[in-house]
């Protein structure tokens, strides 16, 4: 017996083969569908995180909501603390 279910979740990830449940080295984009089941969904929003060494060493994270970058977040080669931003662009 199948379940329907009214939010869908597509997730990608570049690290393994098959799509699942998972940490990632690179990045994750999950596509958010929405609708009465798996089968009548509709876009709804997608959202990705990823992160990139430059460099310095330094290591840049961020959050994209529908491709644009909302936040963001650095941690600065031997420190350990991280330091954070928002960039929110809202599209009207």
């Amino acid at each position: 017996m199948s379940r329907q279910y009214p939010i869908w979740n597509d997730t990608s990830n570049n690290s393994y083969k098959s799509d699942k449940s998972h940490g990632a080295r690179e990045s994750t984009k999950t596509n958010v569908l929405i609708g009465s089941s798996s089968n009548n969904s509709f876009n709804f929003v997608t959202h990705e995180t990823r992160v990139y060494t430059d460099e310095s060493g330094t290591k840049h994270f961020e959050f994209l909501l529908d491709g644009d970058v909302i936040k963001s977040a650095f941690l600065i080669r031997g420190s350990k603390e991280m330091v954070y931003g928002i960039n929110w662009k809202h599209n009207q």
